[in-house]
Parts: structure tokens; sequence; C-alpha cells
């Protein structure tokens, strides 16, 4: 993906050693946009703010929606 002075920018991925992977957009090395795949299955997508979920949907290994995250603040199903 988009590095600028080594810290990534734009948009792109990242696949970690222990097999989760990133796929959208930083901000100064902070992930902005996309969706977060777990090994296991689950997966995130929505956005993040200072590192944490923001808004976005939280779904399991099935494709269900788990949790809800509007604002940093949880909202289970």
């Amino acid at each position: 993906g988009e590095v600028e002075n080594g810290i990534p920018n734009g948009l792109g991925f990242i696949i970690h050693p222990n097999g989760n992977k990133f796929v959208g957009s930083w901000v100064n090395g902070k992930k902005l946009d996309g969706t977060f795949t777990y090994i296991v299955g689950s997966k995130y997508v929505g956005n993040w703010l200072g590192g944490e979920w923001w808004n976005g949907i939280l779904y399991d290994e099935y494709g269900k929606i788990h949790t809800k995250y509007v604002d940093g603040k949880e909202i289970k199903q």
C-alpha cells in the first residue's frame, strides 16, 4: 500500500504473521476505514478513531452480526 516516511498512509493491506489481515486505509499509521479479518473468520467492517473500533459492525465466523459500534460504543445484537 501507500507509505510516507515509512508509515502507512493511504490505501493498502497488511497480513499479520498470525494470519489476521486488514484491507483499507490508514492516516499517519493508524487504521481509518476498512475490514479487519481474523484468521478464525470473524471480521470487523467499519472505521477506527484513535486505533479503536468506532463506527462499524463485528461479524462472527458465520457472517452474522455480533456487535455494532456507534461512536465507539458497543451495541450487542
